[in-house]
């Protein structure tokens, strides 16, 4: 499955080409996606999701929200900013610990 967003005002009318992609999809949305990946996984031996709304790292946030609703593993750390920009993502994935101001070079 792959997911380009639902931004059909900038599909077909936008000023750059990844303007097109400038969607997030909501967790309500997202639902009947994750239900059929999760249908699907039961069916196949291997399912793949993409997400193709990249614009802003939006295909990210989607990414860990699906993974978060199929019960699968989050492994590494995100930047705060990141968690900053999709609050939905707050006390679900983990954050990079700040390196202190004396440490950096």
């Amino acid at each position: 499955m792959r997911l380009h967003g639902r931004n059909a005002a900038q599909w077909w009318s936008h000023n750059e080409s990844e303007d097109r992609y400038n969607y997030l999809y909501s967790a309500d949305e997202l639902t009947p996606i994750v239900e059929a990946t999760g249908q699907a996984a039961r069916n196949v031996k291997k399912s793949y999701v993409y997400t193709n709304n990249h614009f802003s790292a939006k295909s990210v946030a989607n990414a860990v929200q699906i993974k978060t609703m199929l019960g699968q593993e989050l492994p590494g750390e995100y930047p705060e900013a990141f968690v900053d920009r999709y609050p939905d993502l707050k006390g679900i994935v983990k954050t990079l610990t700040p390196i202190p101001s004396d440490k950096l070079v």
